[in-house]
């Protein structure tokens, strides 16, 4: 039988592109490559009579992907074996299995090739299309909001006799003043503010005190700044905090939404509306100086815009300004896995501290001494004690990961952790540690496990060790964009009742890892979910029994309630 129509030879070793040749003449052709395993490819049939020489159909063995090669070039591979080499003048097939469906995989190759100049305009098209959108995202906020004009007012850290306000207004010409008052009382109080400057990127934070307890107040600032704060009550038996971290603007990306929308931010708001929290722990990455993309320099100027830009987002509500908030650094206020002994990490710290310092430290709770640098506090509330770490300013090199995480180094700091060992000791209720980054090794064995606790082993037993001697603690921790509830039981003599609980949860608004994952159960896993973009949790501090106090826990995910947990303490 002898047919003619347009063929292309596909061989396993020749490339050939040939056309009209009869059955005769691809016999020849095929030469010593005449092997039973060797396809050939009729284009007049539609693809489909993808076949060995001896009529058997091929199958693949395993799924095929595509990838980009040079000269306009693709290949298909099996495994580590290229089985389709396609280019404009060439086409190749390295045989694979028999037993096949041909129809599958001729069709996969006729949706692609078909016709070639309409899907080399779609795949411009679309290439063109990524860039663009790679392009506005990483660039849009840089370039069209810069905000050197930014005005803005926020509480800081409230306790029951004394406020923290922090606020922006560069257009300032004279000294301010912020005037207060009881709206159940209409006597106001007003204190003047000092000339704001360049070296602050204008913002100020003042501090009001003398306050009565378990009252609303409101502010105004001259240049039409205005909100309001409530105190702590005296006395709490039950009180409600929400914990979070990690933030980055216009994620999830759309050409649509506005480049500084923080989708986070508005299910937080929705959240706290009606049942408003004592304070909210925000633990980190509050910025993102080097994702998706370092963008610039890092230079206190870049910082502050960062800020700036956060502050600026259409997400904010009132309500949100109008609660306490509590900051603490991680790694991305600096650069990704910052630590003191990383290229330039003295610059990069000097840089990045005094940014922080404006918009976020100087508004959280006051320091144990007059020592500038110490960023860690401490504070109460109710029956709680919280002991807020610096797991970033003091750290040593983290380890080798074949070293995993033992030897004697420290990520507190000789001083910050002999505080820590006294505070546990003479604290009396809860003992509360907030920490940046978590205290579970369950997120381990990946690239990134020495830069957690996990690389300070030695040290974090130090702390459990204390922690079990009175009777366990809870850990409220963020960083690794997934929830976990993780017990840290205690070893004989201690009763079961002196377990440590950790509850890290983040992201508030940035991506999360479904695939890919990085979780080794080391530690006593209660619950773990890594989807959602958004993640928050609201902890419950219930001591109004007398004998067993309850932490309740809930879990909020893309702005839906989906998981409770209650943690009973036995006291001793």
């Amino acid at each position: 039988m002898t047919r003619h129509t347009t063929r292309r030879i596909l061989t396993q070793g020749k490339i050939k592109s040939e056309a009209s040749l009869s059955m005769d003449d691809i016999d020849k052709r095929l030469g010593s490559y005449h092997d039973p395993k060797a396809c050939i490819l009729d284009n007049e049939c539609g693809v489909d009579s993808l076949s060995s020489r001896n009529g058997v159909p091929l199958r693949a063995n395993a799924p095929l992907r595509t990838s980009p090669h040079a000269q306009d070039c693709y290949r298909v591979r099996h495994f580590s074996r290229d089985v389709l080499h396609l280019s404009s003048t060439s086409l190749w097939i390295v045989p694979i299995k028999y037993q096949c469906s041909p129809r599958c995989f001729s069709h996969f190759i006729w949706d692609l090739f078909a016709k070639p100049r309409v899907s080399k305009l779609h795949g411009i098209t679309a290439q063109h299309s990524c860039l663009f959108r790679c392009l506005d995202f990483v660039h849009r906020a840089h370039v069209l909001h810069p905000l050197e004009s930014l005005t803005f007012s926020r509480t800081g850290f409230v306790d029951s006799t004394s406020a923290r306000i922090v606020f922006r207004n560069p257009g300032a010409q004279d000294p301010l003043q912020l005037i207060y008052t009881n709206p159940a009382r209409p006597a106001t109080k007003g204190i003047d503010v000092a000339l704001l400057t360049e070296d602050s990127d204008y913002t100020g934070t003042i501090e009001l005190t003398g306050l009565n307890p378990g009252t609303r107040y409101v502010y105004n600032i001259s240049g039409g700044l205005a909100g309001s704060f409530t105190t702590s009550a005296e006395s709490l038996k039950k009180f409600t905090v929400i914990s979070t971290s990690c933030q980055k603007p216009f994620y999830p990306y759309s050409p649509l939404s506005h480049s500084l929308a923080i989708p986070g931010l508005s299910h937080l708001a929705r959240y706290v509306e009606s049942a408003p929290p004592e304070f909210i722990l925000f633990l980190g990455d509050f910025i993102y100086s080097d994702l998706p993309t370092q963008i610039e320099p890092l230079t206190t100027k870049y910082y502050r815009q960062l800020y700036r830009q956060i502050y600026a987002s259409p997400s904010w509500t009132r309500t949100l300004r109008d609660l306490p908030w509590i900051h603490i650094f991680d790694d991305h206020e600096f650069i990704n896995d910052y630590h003191p002994g990383i290229a330039g990490g003295e610059d990069i710290y000097t840089s990045a501290m005094s940014p922080f310092e404006d918009y976020q430290g100087a508004a959280n709770p006051p320091r144990s001494d007059s020592d500038r640098r110490k960023k860690y506090t401490q504070f109460r509330r109710g029956d709680a004690s919280f002991f807020v770490l610096d797991t970033r300013t003091y750290r040593a090199t983290p380890p080798a990961k074949a070293d995993g995480g033992s030897g004697r180094r420290s990520m507190l700091g000789t001083e910050q952790l002999q505080e820590l060992l006294v505070w546990i000791t003479n604290e009396k209720g809860w003992k509360v540690i907030v920490s940046g980054v978590p205290m579970t090794r369950n997120w381990s064995e990946g690239s990134d496990e020495m830069d957690s606790w996990a690389g300070y082993l030695e040290e974090r037993q130090v702390i459990f060790e204390a922690l079990w001697r009175v009777g366990g603690g809870v850990i409220i921790s963020g960083d690794r964009h997934e929830h976990a509830t993780v017990k840290f039981s205690p070893p004989h003599p201690h009763p079961a009742s002196h377990t440590i609980i950790e509850f890290s949860t983040s992201p508030l608004s940035f991506f999360y890892q479904p695939f890919l994952r990085e979780y080794v159960s080391h530690d006593e896993t209660i619950f773990n979910l890594p989807q959602g973009a958004s993640k928050f949790g609201q902890l419950t501090f219930d001591s109004s029994d007398e004998k067993t106090w309850i932490v309740g826990f809930e879990l909020v995910v893309d702005g839906e309630k989906v998981w409770h947990y209650n943690h009973s303490w036995k006291r001793m």
